[in-house]
């Protein structure tokens, strides 16, 4: 993985949870990859939950458009692989680990 994005449109309560969730939830010691949090609402709380947790505050459309369009518009951005997630998944203690060695067995 070269980083994970995270969907969010003005629910900066959630993306805090999110990226607390995110950066506790690796286990043993394993490095977490570099966050960007593609933000498609208009709210000005998002970039200071960024800045706390270590996020790169991308923008986006300001448009309330599916997870799909927004998946695609903020992956249009990078390159190499990229775990999506939405401000509202809160990911347990070695969840990230067990979706790589899942990644690598498939």
């Amino acid at each position: 993985m070269t980083g994970t994005i995270i969907l969010t449109k003005d629910r900066p309560d959630l993306l805090a949870q999110c990226l607390e969730a995110y950066w506790s939830s690796g286990a043993n010691g394993t490095k977490l990859p570099q966050v960007w949090v593609w933000n498609n609402g208009m709210d000005d709380e998002t970039a200071k939950v960024c800045q706390e947790y270590k996020a790169q505050c991308l923008g986006g459309s300001g448009e309330n458009v599916s997870f799909a369009h927004a998946n695609n518009q903020a992956a249009r951005h990078f390159r190499g692989d990229v775990f999506l997630l939405n401000n509202d998944v809160f990911l347990q203690k070695g969840c990230y680990e067990a979706m790589l060695t899942s990644r690598k067995e498939g």
